[in-house]
């Protein structure tokens, strides 16, 4: 073979193996970076759902108070526990006594009606209500002074300022505090007032204090 077409063959195979290596070179650099780009990347564990919240604490009460029975009689001066009126929490109450007052009470009221006051004085203690509530004392619908007739006496709108049964209400009462009340009723003439009895709504027999 003359040596100028020996010379253009050799060139012609370097040709094809420099293209042969280039093409290696770009497939080996394409799969380094394909694989560099999965090992780079990671994964972020996901965040615990099995934490629970801490409950807030409400400030009221302890749930283990027991309310008294309906239908428990207890005697003066002996606490009973009931609800206070929202349902919010619970609040115990004495009957401490039961008081005639006097024709010169009746007359300095000024009362429309006639007939004989009783003033019914109440100790009430917070066992688990909020204490800023502010009414602790069970209303007239539900606290009953009962007349030796059965019937119970009516209620008098109380005044703070009236001396022979005071009726100051505190504002603020927290657990574990206690105050004096006094609760004005008026009676028919001659019909003595000898028991009080908290009856709410809910409740089918009441708690009495005689």
């Amino acid at each position: 073979m003359p040596l100028v077409t020996r010379r253009l063959a050799v060139f012609a195979v370097l040709g094809l193996t420099l293209v042969a290596a280039g093409c290696g070179d770009d497939d080996d650099s394409d799969n380094e970076a394909s694989f560099d780009d999965t090992s780079s990347e990671t994964t972020e564990p996901e965040a615990s759902t099995d934490e629970t919240e801490p409950e807030e604490d409400d400030g009221v009460v302890d749930p283990s108070v027991e309310l008294t029975p309906e239908g428990t009689e207890v005697g003066l001066g002996e606490p009973a526990t009931v609800p206070i009126e929202d349902g919010s929490g619970w609040v115990a109450v004495s009957v401490d006594s039961i008081t005639a007052g006097s024709p010169e009470d009746l007359a300095a009221l000024e009362l429309d009606e006639s007939g004989d006051l009783y003033y019914v004085t109440l100790t009430i203690t917070n066992v688990g209500s909020p204490e800023d509530l502010g009414s602790y004392v069970p209303g007239s619908y539900e606290l009953y002074a009962m007349q030796d007739d059965g019937a119970p006496a009516s209620p008098v709108a109380e005044f703070s300022t009236f001396e022979p049964c005071e009726n100051e209400d505190p504002s603020d009462l927290p657990v574990g505090e206690t105050f004096t009340t006094c609760q004005i009723y008026l009676a028919p003439s001659g019909v003595a007032v000898g028991s009080v009895e908290f009856l709410p709504d809910t409740a089918d027999a009441p708690i009495v204090w005689s």
